[in-house]
């Protein structure tokens, strides 16, 4: 994925943690993720949004769990023991 769709997915962290309470080292759930991640979406680029994330290469909600966990490999972010890919799997188009 490019790098824009990890920048993307740490801003809905962060998003999340705000719209949460949880500050920025809050724990965030895989919906509350893709939540916020949507919220976003919609707000930076409008009816764009599914243009841009297929042009990101990603298709599904799935791809994003994929770049969490990429994210949490490379250190950039935290994962608690309760986090797993599924919640990512088929949450929304």
């Amino acid at each position: 994925y490019p790098i824009e769709a990890y920048e993307m997915v740490r801003e809905a962290i962060a998003h999340a943690n705000a719209i949460n309470g949880a500050g920025a080292d809050g724990d965030v759930s895989g919906g509350q993720l893709l939540e916020a991640l949507r919220d976003l979406a919609r707000s930076e680029f409008g009816q764009l949004a599914a243009c841009v994330f297929h042009l990101w290469g990603v298709h599904r909600t799935d791809d994003i769990g994929e770049i969490v966990y990429d994210l949490a490999g490379l250190g950039l972010i935290d994962m608690a023991p309760h986090d797993a890919r599924e919640q990512f799997a088929s949450a929304f188009d």
